[in-house]
């Protein structure tokens, strides 16, 4: 479960900004359940493009499924328990809909039986059109130097806000929630004059100061979107790739995914670590990695893929 909190308000508000003009017709898809130990109100939309729907329709499974083990792993409850039942409600709003792009963002609550708040879910989905090839925010922009150039224009903005609403500013806590990471800005909106990125409570600041939602105009990105959004876009510039091994990942698109997302999760543990031998130990269990995927593929791509699949659950399971 999640432990942060956003209330449905925020979401009839702040994302509801459907085009006038929509390329896609949407209809709204609903799973509902209710149950003695939990209920299940989600809603989705049904766009008639099979790449988006598919993807659209497992996200809802996936949650209500997640919802449903939960509820069902801590035990029917009594009628009468004064602990409640689980909850989830989960509605969407379509940030943009036009001819190049679909922007879908999810946002709800839920709640386990027992637990002092409500949780947040927050979700968005990205997709180029007519293709319905979802997109992360690193197919979009150049790299780390984009993610630098973010960072630096997405603080001033969120320091405004807390100021300007009476709120705390912890700066290190805002250099870790708004630091030029990836995974920071992973809950994006991609309009078409600028970058909207929502921060959950509990990111930069306090429960208390709520979520922040910042728009950063394409204007000021200039020079730091990619040209082709289809190109691979592995964790290092394939511009200035040498090896050979380099040369395999910039020309596979799903080797480049797996590749960004093994640096980041690599990344995101290494932060994790206080003593300076402890970090020194892991950063030696990657170098040994890179050096093992060359020597146990030769170069095969779908032998690499698997290796950086079993890397990257690795990494998942010591976070």
């Amino acid at each position: 479960m999640r432990g942060l909190v956003v209330s449905l308000a925020f979401a009839a508000t702040a994302l509801l900004a459907v085009p006038a003009a929509a390329a896609l017709k949407i209809t709204k898809v609903k799973i509902v359940e209710h149950r003695k130990s939990y209920d299940i109100d989600i809603a989705y939309p049904q766009t008639g493009n099979a790449a988006v729907d598919k993807i659209l329709a497992k996200f809802a499974r996936d949650e209500a499924r997640s919802m449903t083990q939960y509820a069902d792993g801590s035990g029917d409850k009594p009628d009468d328990d004064s602990s409640g039942k689980s909850d989830l409600t989960l509605d969407y709003a379509v940030a943009r809909n036009d001819a190049k792009m679909l922007v879908v963002t999810f946002s709800g609550s839920e709640y386990g039986a027992g637990a002092a708040h409500p949780n947040p879910v927050f979700a968005t989905f990205n997709f180029m059109i007519p293709s319905g090839t979802q997109v992360e925010l690193a197919d979009l922009v150049d790299g780390q130097r984009a993610l630098n150039r973010i960072s630096a224009l997405a603080m001033p903005l969120l320091r405004k806000q807390l100021a300007a609403n009476d709120g705390s500013i912890d700066s290190g806590w805002m250099n870790t929630g708004a630091g030029p990471q990836a995974s920071n800005f992973q809950i994006f909106e991609w309009l078409p004059a600028g970058l909207r990125i929502i921060f959950p409570p509990y990111q930069v600041a306090s429960y208390a100061d709520g979520t922040h939602v910042i728009t950063i105009p394409l204007a000021e990105l200039k020079g730091y979107v990619r040209p082709d959004w289809r190109a691979p876009a592995p964790s290092f510039d394939c511009v200035k790739a040498s090896a050979p091994i380099e040369h395999i990942i910039c020309s596979n698109a799903r080797l480049a995914w797996y590749d960004r997302h093994v640096a980041e999760a690599y990344r995101a543990k290494l932060t994790t670590f206080d003593k300076p031998n402890e970090a020194e130990a892991f950063r030696q269990t990657q170098r040994d990695w890179l050096a093992a995927r060359v020597g146990q593929c030769k170069f095969d791509e779908a032998c690499l893929i698997s290796n950086y699949q079993a890397r990257l659950k690795q990494l998942d399971r010591t976070n």
